[in-house]
């Protein structure tokens, strides 16, 4: 009986290579994850530039627990959506002296969006500016195709209420 173990590291090898896992074949390379801090202003010029899309804006903090754990699926909603009309935007109700802690979380999430520190810090200027009315996070803003807010989210909600309303918006 022949020896097919040649044979097969072969095939293996180009199996391997098929899926660049043998170097030669990159994975395009993402945006970069960044922060900057945001006011209200700045915040509404964001939102322009959007014009035309849906916008999802996602507010949390890393103080926030139920920030933290819903926040990959914000990530996953921007992986899942994009290419379909969906923006995503992240303001971190952090202080901005913190700014590199929250460098260093959505980098760990892979955030690969649009991503903010509000200016305001934690206090109440913050939630103020950019109409966070119960004054908790995590907090979600929906906004339709024209710019138009169109859903809040705040206080008790699931990821799947979110969901829902992205893709009625995504789908008009």
């Amino acid at each position: 009986m022949p020896d097919c173990r040649p044979l097969r590291l072969a095939a293996a090898a180009w199996a391997l290579s098929l899926v660049g896992l043998l170097g030669g074949c990159a994975e395009p390379a993402a945006k970069p994850v960044a922060v900057r801090a945001i006011g209200e202003k700045e915040f509404a010029q964001v939102l322009q530039q959007h014009r035309g899309k849906v916008v999802l804006v996602d507010f949390w903090a890393t103080w926030c627990a139920p920030c933290v754990a819903m926040f990959p699926h914000t990530v996953a909603l921007h992986r899942q959506h994009a290419d379909h009309g969906l923006a995503v935007i992240s303001v971190s109700m952090d202080e901005p002296a913190d700014e590199q802690k929250v460098l260093a979380f959505l980098q760990s999430q892979g955030a690969a969006f649009d991503n903010f520190i509000s200016r305001y810090g934690t206090g109440s200027e913050s939630f103020e500016a950019f109409g966070i009315d119960d004054g908790t996070v995590p907090h979600v803003q929906l906004y339709d195709h024209q710019g138009k807010l169109h859903k809040r989210f705040g206080g008790s909600f699931t990821a799947g209420d979110v969901d829902k309303a992205v893709q009625e918006l995504l789908e008009r």
